[in-house]
């Protein structure tokens, strides 16, 4: 059974990522059939098939909260995904390759990436009045 709930929050964080948030009724059904099959093959009571059934679904909309919260989530998975496909363009897929070319102070605002990379210009005229 705790195999089938970490499989229940990995399948909502996976479907978080590339579906909406209507993709959980569906979703919901087939974690039901599933853990009340489950339970009634294992030869639980009904008390206790509920309740799997509402710690499946639970994982499985927690899994989904936590993969919308997580926005890096995606681009691991699609970098992964580029890694196992060995594709000679794996990086240009990847969001985050420009992201991350920038410096620190550039993606908080604090100095942009063209003052940060420009060279100090000197004053023209080497006399002071």
């Amino acid at each position: 059974m705790y195999v089938f709930i970490a499989a229940c929050a990995v399948f909502g964080i996976v479907l978080s990522q590339f579906f909406k948030f209507y993709v959980l009724i569906p979703a919901g059904v087939f974690v039901t059939v599933v853990a009340l099959s489950g339970q009634i093959h294992e030869g639980h009571s009904l008390s206790g098939a509920l309740l799997g059934i509402f710690v499946a679904s639970a994982s499985l909309q927690i899994g989904y909260l936590a993969g919308t919260i997580s926005p890096s989530f995606s681009s691991i998975l699609q970098r992964f995904v580029g890694m196992v496909t060995r594709g000679a363009s794996a990086t240009s897929h990847w969001p985050g390759h420009r992201r991350a070319r920038q410096s620190f102070w550039a993606r908080r605002g604090g100095i942009s990436s063209e003052v940060a990379t420009t060279k100090p210009v000197k004053k023209a005229g080497g006399m002071s009045s």
